[in-house]
């Protein structure tokens, strides 16, 4: 029901009100985005093929950010930088995070990426973000997976800097 009324505004470029007994020109220009592949709803029912075809005046295409791995490192800071003047706060993330960061898949995209950056910065004690604040580190891998010899060693090396760190406490005692 609800794109039935959105077609009309656009094709009338008027709307009215609810409760309303006349109709109000209007000038508007529409902006939507959807994560959803629309010629599939159209198949199945879901969408209507006429406001399609409406809004679909200049398509512009976004990977998903996975796909950019190059702009998660701006985006983190941008992130870091508004998330700081939100809670006054001045964090900042240790060498070889944004690294990291780049690796993840980030199925939610840039939401993904702004909540986990926004509990970093609320949860975490020291100004240092480190990379064993990270929740997608492991503490304890699956190695019984198909792994490579590299792989092995990197978590073993991992499993001996997370137990240091909970050791230590600073990253220098534990780098010593």
């Amino acid at each position: 029901n609800l794109q039935v009324k959105i077609l009309r505004v656009l094709q009338e470029h008027e709307i009215r009100r609810v409760g309303g007994r006349k109709d109000i020109k209007i000038n508007v220009r529409i902006v939507s985005a959807t994560n959803k592949n629309l010629e599939e709803c159209i198949r199945n029912g879901e969408f209507r093929e006429d406001l399609y075809y409406r809004l679909n005046i200049v398509p512009i295409k976004i990977p998903p950010l996975r796909e950019r791995t190059e702009d998660i490192k701006p985006l983190a800071h941008m992130i870091l930088n508004r998330t700081n003047q939100k809670y006054h706060l001045d964090k900042y993330f240790q060498p070889g995070v944004i690294e990291l960061l780049q690796k993840q898949p980030w199925p939610g995209n840039i939401r993904e990426l702004e909540n986990m950056i926004e509990r970093l910065v609320v949860t975490s004690e020291q100004d240092e973000i480190t990379w064993s604040d990270l929740p997608f580190i492991s503490e304890q891998p699956d190695l019984t997976e198909s792994y490579s010899l590299k792989n092995i060693l990197e978590e073993v090396e991992k499993r001996i800097i997370l137990e240091k760190i909970t050791m230590y406490k600073t990253t220098r005692k534990a780098a010593r």
